[in-house]
């Protein structure tokens, strides 16, 4: 069964490959697809599917006419399947949603966008489940996707934001998703930049984590288990950070390593008490002036 939401939904931001935009406090991302010029995300509600989310990066020069031909298409399968349909007016400038009712009683709105100017073009599948709709005029819906196209940001910056569940930090627009894992205690992200990596952790339940041992203590037996980082051994030092040391079993480096020319790592790990969260990151790279690369690297404050 679908949550339901109260007349006045609390939302919460959720920024993804330099996109930003609100949805229902309940909705969380149950899977994703991202790469060089596209990225898709589905949401749910823990029980339902809510929301699929696609934006496609567009070249200098684009026909406009052919994407929104394609939309279409998409558009008429849709209409095929349902017992009715109709255009929804009063939305932001460039939007375009058509809401449409099923067959079984529940509703699909399907919304669009092309923002000609930063060359992106969204498209957004939206879920309503009869338990939760009391007619067929379409404002509930409407003003959801207001929320979602009011609130939809391009971040074109050096600086970008990445937030989901309750994992939220600034980093360097140059550095592109590689993997993540996604636990209840435990939120990891690697990105890579060139032949760099850069992982990403955000640790729940500090306080256990921890269990009276020193910060750096604790992050460099964390980051010893992680598996893609084996080439050094983590070993905390005398001035509260961690450091690092060659493996005497591979004298000339790791494989991983040799393979990406990169011999260095640098870490940073901030306990915060009052969420009982900590965050750490681990920057495997080549060059001193690859550093200048993590200017910018934060967690979001509260």
């Amino acid at each position: 069964m679908p949550s339901k939401p109260t007349p006045a939904t609390k939302l919460h931001t959720f920024s993804w490959d330099g996109i930003s935009f609100s949805v229902p406090d309940e909705w969380e991302m149950s899977s994703y697809e991202t790469n060089t010029t596209r990225s898709h995300v589905e949401m749910d509600d823990g029980s339902v599917r809510r929301l699929v989310a696609e934006w496609t990066r567009l070249p200098p020069r684009f026909n406009a006419l052919r994407i929104q031909q394609r939309y279409a298409k998409a558009g008429r399968a849709f209409k095929k399947q349902a017992l009715s349909s109709k255009e929804l007016s009063e939305l932001p400038k460039g939007w375009f949603a058509t809401l449409y009712v099923m067959a079984d009683g529940n509703h699909l709105l399907a919304a669009s966008c092309l923002a000609t100017e930063q060359r992106r073009f969204f498209s957004f599948l939206i879920y309503f489940y009869k338990e939760e709709i009391h007619n067929t005029s379409g404002t509930k819906e409407t003003e959801l996707l207001r929320s979602i196209a009011d609130s939809l940001k391009i971040h074109d910056s050096p600086i970008v934001p990445w937030e989901t569940f309750d994992f939220a930090f600034r980093l360097s627009s140059d550095f592109k998703l590689a993997e993540t894992i996604f636990l209840s205690g435990r939120k990891q992200m690697v990105f890579e930049w060139r032949s760099r990596r850069l992982y990403v952790f955000l640790i729940s339940l500090a306080d256990m984590a921890l269990s009276g041992r020193p910060l750096n203590v604790f992050a460099a037996e964390f980051l010893n288990g992680i598996a893609g980082l084996r080439g050094p051994k983590f070993i905390p030092s005398e001035d509260g950070g961690v450091a690092y040391q060659r493996r005497a079993i591979w004298a000339l480096g790791h494989a991983d390593q040799i393979f990406r020319v990169c011999f260095r790592y640098k870490i940073g790990v901030q306990h915060f008490p009052e969420r009982n969260q900590i965050f750490l990151w681990a920057f495997h790279y080549r060059r001193s002036d690859d550093l200048k690369k993590l200017e910018g690297l934060a967690i979001k404050d509260r």
